[in-house]
């Protein structure tokens, strides 16, 4: 598929596919599926500004992602969306050569034959991302977004933009901990962390990933929950702090619980991340879209430990989660 897409082709598209529209940007015409349309017109993300394919480590596509004036939306080669954000700036803005992608928060870029993820500047030896399809429900064509309608759900708090990963600091669950504590920190009970952590989210961070992550190549769950439940003795003043996994079930309607009814956020793990094992981010909120009085996406609304929130992650590329619980 040709990168610059010429105003002949997209018109021979709209009159075979009803399921597609034209964004007008900087005088050139995007043909964009009408269920992406939707979603940046409904978050106000302005004019497409920039299109770029994404390809697997076989140069193989496998989404696409499409700049806009307010933030980005990656889609795969089926037009069913695996990330977007109304605010953060597109992972892919500085980039116009031939740019992958590793799944969602996974940005690589090539030189001189080695793949690098755009975001910390680790090296990446292997990122091959096939697009999971749901078993729960289907994206359908629709050739209307009349029925089409969102609701979600956040905790009525701010989670801290903290960004201390890249480099050899392969401490995503450490860094998602630290901004899990500080949210309880500032909203729940300052129980939550010992003055000596309260004013330095940094050393907070830095403690919690001498116990959590002392190798630096990232954990697993079962080594996540076991260092939270080691770690909170030495960050906080809590007497006792004993954390869940949840990763069978509806673990998206326990997310929802913690955000709707408790006010709480929690440890999400995204699946597949070729660095972090699994990548975690702490979710904030939860989202669901309707055609009618169908669900046709569930999304979880995350901070992504590196400086950015209001990054909505279709869930089916979440494979659990990590909340607190009996923290006195």
């Amino acid at each position: 598929m040709k990168k610059i897409i010429s105003t002949v082709l997209a018109f021979a598209i709209m009159g075979t596919m009803s399921t597609d529209v034209l964004a007008y940007s900087n005088e050139s015409y995007y043909s964009v599926p009408s269920m992406i349309q939707y979603t940046i017109e409904n978050d106000n993300m302005g004019d497409i500004v920039n299109r770029h394919q994404l390809l697997n480590q076989e140069n193989e596509q496998v989404a696409t992602c499409l700049d806009c004036e307010n933030g980005y939306i990656i889609y795969d080669v089926n037009d069913c969306i695996i990330e977007y954000s109304p605010t953060a700036e597109s992972p892919y803005a500085n980039y116009d050569d031939i740019v992958y992608y590793g799944g969602p928060l996974e940005y690589v870029t090539e030189e001189n034959g080695e793949f690098f993820d755009i975001t910390t500047g680790n090296n990446v030896s292997d990122f091959d991302f096939e697009p999971i399809e749901s078993s729960e429900y289907s994206i359908q064509t629709f050739s209307s977004t009349s029925n089409i309608r969102d609701v979600s759900w956040t905790v009525k708090g701010k989670t801290r933009l903290l960004n201390y990963n890249g480099g050899d600091l392969n401490a995503c669950g450490s860094l998602a901990t630290t901004i899990l504590l500080f949210y309880y920190y500032d909203y729940v009970s300052h129980d939550y962390l010992k003055s000596a952590y309260a004013n330095d989210p940094q050393k907070a961070f830095e403690t919690l990933r001498k116990i959590i992550e002392p190798q630096k190549i990232g954990t697993n769950y079962e080594e996540l929950t076991s260092g939270i439940e080691k770690a909170y003795k030495q960050v906080t003043s809590l007497t006792s702090l004993e954390t869940v996994t949840r990763r069978s079930g509806d673990y998206w309607g326990m997310t929802y619980y913690n955000v709707n009814a408790l006010n709480t956020p929690v440890i999400a793990g995204l699946a597949n991340h070729p660095i972090y094992k699994g990548h975690w981010v702490v979710a904030y909120g939860t989202k669901l879209r309707y055609n009618g009085n169908k669900i046709i996406y569930k999304w979880y609304i995350v901070n992504d430990g590196w400086g950015n929130d209001n990054v909505v992650i279709n869930s089916n590329y979440c494979d659990g989660i990590v909340y607190l619980t009996k923290c006195k």
